[in-house]
C-alpha cells in the first residue's frame, strides 16, 4: 500500500471564506497546484534520479522522493508503485494533463502480465521484477482495482478521445484485461467464507525479529487466502465504472456480487464501518482501519445507501481523529499496537512495548483526504475546508511542491515513510481540483453512469 520527516505548509487561510462565498477568488491553496503537479511531474522516469530507466517502464513515476542519506535509499529511491501511478495518472486528469496522463497509461499497459495483473511495484532501472525474477513480489487485487479504474477516469473524462483512436484501444485493453485477473480472483463457492468477495493476490511479506534482535522481511510465495474489504471496495469502484464504459453486463454483475458480499460478510452495524477483511481460513479480521471507513462511505454513497454513507463518515471522524503539533488529521488504525506483532512493537518502541496509534503524534496524508474527499461526497464542503486550514498553521511552505505520506516525529520503518510521496501529493490534487478545477463528466469515485 514502507518507510521521513518533512513539513509542508497548505497555504489555504483564505480557503474557507471562498468555498461558502465570502468574497474571496484568489484561494492560496489552489495556486500552489503549479508546484505540485511539477513535482509529480518530475517523478516521472527519465529524470536526474533514473535518466537511463528500462525502455519499457519510461514514464512510470518515482514513488517517493528519499534522501540519499536514508538506508533504504538503495532499495526504494527507483522505486514506482503502480497504486501511486494510477493516483498520478488519475491526479493528471484532473489538471487536465491529459497527455501526461496517457503517457503514463500507456506505459502501465506494456507491464501488464499474461494474466492481467502488474507487479505491486517495479524497478524502472533494472529488470526487476519479471517472469524469470520473482523473489520478494506482490501482487495486490486493490492496487490492480485502481490502475484499472485509472484507465476507466482518463476514457470517461477524456475531452476529445474516441474509440477509434489506438490511445482508446490500449486503455480499454488494459482495463479489460486487468478485469479478468480480479474476476478470477472471485471466490465463487457459495460455502467459502469469502464466497462473493475477490481474494487479495499473491505473495506476502512479514515482519520477524531474527536471532540477531533485527527486524527481517519474510517473503511467501503463492496465492493468498484472505480478503481485503479495501480491495473489494476498490475492485467494485473499478468494475462499476468499467461496466457503464463497455456496457458488458458482466462486470456489473460482478461489482454487485462484491457489493451484496460486503455488506454481508464485512460490515460492523456495531462499529459503524467494514472489518479488515476475512483471513483464510474464514475468521474475521477485526482490526479496524480507516480505509474501512472512509473509503466505505464513499463506497455506500455510490450504491445509494446513504445512511451508511453517514455512519461510516462519522466513525472515521469519530475512530481515527489523531492530531500532530496541533494539526487535526487522522491515523490509519484504532486500538491496536502501531506494530501488529508484539515483538515487533518491542523492539521499535522498547521503551512503550505496548504502543498504540492512538497516544502516537501522527498524521497519515493519504489516508486524512479519503476523509476528506468522503466528507465532500457528503456535501460538506466547509468542513473541508476547516480542515485544510487548520492543516495550514503546522506545515511550512515548500514551493517544489511534494506532499509527505505521513507526518511523524520518528520514522515507522516498513510502515509508513514521511518522505515526499506521490500518493498524498496525487490525493492533495484530485481534492483541490473537485473543489476548484473544471467539473469531471464522471467525478472521482462516483458512482458509475452509463456514458
Amino acid at each position: 500500500m514502507e518507510c521521513k520527516r518533512m513539513a509542508l505548509r497548505l497555504v489555504c487561510s483564505t480557503l474557507c471564506g471562498f468555498i461558502l462565498g465570502a468574497g474571496c477568488t484568489h484561494p492560496k491553496v489552489y495556486h500552489s497546484l503549479p508546484h505540485h503537479l511539477r513535482w509529480l511531474s518530475d517523478r516521472m522516469v527519465p529524470n536526474k534520479i533514473v535518466d537511463a530507466p528500462l525502455p519499457a517502464r519510461r514514464h512510470l513515476l518515482l514513488s517517493y522522493e528519499v534522501p540519499q542519506t536514508e538506508s533504504a535509499y538503495p532499495y526504494i529511491y527507483s522505486k514506482s508503485f503502480i497504486y501511486d501511478d494510477a493516483m498520478a495518472a488519475i491526479a493528471f486528469c484532473t489538471a487536465a494533463e491529459w497527455d501526461k496522463a496517457q503517457q503514463l497509461l500507456l506505459s502501465l499497459s506494456r507491464l501488464i502480465r499474461d494474466n492481467g495483473s502488474f507487479w505491486f511495484n517495479y524497478s524502472t532501472n533494472t529488470d526487476w521484477p519479471s517472469e524469470k525474477d520473482q523473489e520478494s513480489t506482490l501482487v495486490r487485487t486493490g492496487a490492480l482495482a485502481w490502475t484499472g479504474y485509472a484507465y476507466c477516469f482518463f476514457l470517461e473524462n477524456h475531452p476529445s478521445l474516441k474509440p477509434e483512436d489506438r490511445a482508446y484501444a490500449q486503455c480499454i485493453t488494459a482495463a479489460k484485461n486487468i478485469a479478468v485477473y480480479i474476476q478470477n480472483t472471485l471466490v465463487s463457492n457459495s460455502t467459502d467464507p469469502l464466497y462473493g468477495l475477490v481474494r487479495g493476490g499473491e505473495g506476502e511479506i512479514n515482519l520477524a525479529v531474527s536471532e540477531s534482535s533485527e527486524v527481517t522481511e519474510v517473503w511467501k510465495p503463492g496465492p493468498v487466502t484472505w480478503a481485503s474489504a479495501e480491495h473489494n471496495i476498490d475492485a467494485h469502484l473499478f468494475l462499476s465504472h468499467l461496466a457503464a464504459l463497455t456496457g458488458d453486463i458482466t462486470y456489473k454483475r460482478t461489482a454487485e456480487t462484491i457489493s451484496q458480499a460486503c455488506m454481508a460478510t464485512l460490515y460492523s452495524s456495531e462499529h459503524g464501518q467494514f472489518f479488515r477483511g476475512i483471513k483464510g481460513p474464514g475468521n474475521i479480521d477485526s482490526v479496524l482501519a480507516l480505509d474501512c471507513a472512509s473509503w466505505a462511505s464513499l463506497f455506500f454513497q455510490s450504491i445509494g445507501e446513504k445512511q451508511k454513507a453517514k455512519t461510516c463518515l462519522e466513525t472515521a471522524k469519530r475512530l481515527y481523529a489523531n492530531s500532530y503539533h496541533g494539526l487535526n488529521g487522522y491515523r490509519p488504525y484504532a486500538g491496536i499496537l502501531v506494530y501488529e506483532k508484539p515483538e515487533i512493537n518491542t523492539h521499535f518502541f522498547p521503551d512503550k512495548p505496548t504502543q498504540k496509534w492512538e497516544t502516537l503524534p501522527f498524521i497519515w496524508l493519504e489516508g486524512s483526504y479519503g476523509v476528506f474527499m468522503a466528507q465532500l461526497a457528503a456535501g460538506n464542503r466547509a468542513a473541508v475546508c476547516r480542515e485544510l486550514e487548520n492543516w495550514s498553521r503546522v506545515f511550512d511552505t515548500d514551493t517544489l511542491g511534494g506532499l509527505p505520506y505521513s507526518a511523524a516525529d520518528t520514522p515507522l520503518p516498513y510502515q509508513f515513510t514521511t518522505w515526499k510521496s506521490v500518493a498524498s501529493t496525487a490525493w492533495h490534487i484530485i481534492l483541490i481540483n473537485m473543489l476548484y478545477g473544471p467539473e469531471m463528466k464522471q467525478p472521482f469515485f462516483s458512482a458509475a453512469h452509463d456514458r
